[in-house]
């Protein structure tokens, strides 16, 4: 059990990256995630703005919400005692107001 401490979860893909590698990151990023709470700890993201880093075929390039949604969804799931499961950071750049509805409530 990693009991109480937080995890920084930062990266992003290169546009280039192939489509392959790109999948195998996004889905090590969510097994991750959603295992660092199962053990009883949290996730830090820095949250940008994943609309706009998506590669050509509409695949997040940032792996902030990806880590995000499966944290959600380990919250939705368990019966484990609640607690903090995830920090947020946003930059000025990056203010609440500017995402996307769907975005905000995944904050609250």
């Amino acid at each position: 059990m990693i009991n109480g401490l937080y995890v920084l979860i930062s990266g992003s893909a290169s546009r280039s990256c192939p489509a392959d590698k790109l999948d195998l990151a996004i889905r090590f990023v969510a097994s991750f995630t959603t295992e660092v709470p199962r053990r009883q700890g949290g996730v830090v993201v820095l949250a940008g703005e994943e609309e706009a880093n998506r590669n050509q075929d509409g695949t997040p390039l940032i792996f902030d919400w990806v880590a995000l949604r499966a944290v959600k969804r380990f919250a939705e799931s368990t019966t484990h005692d609640p607690h903090p499961y995830a920090r947020v950071i946003m930059s000025d750049e990056a203010p609440e107001a500017t995402l996307l509805p769907h975005r905000r409530m995944m904050l609250l």
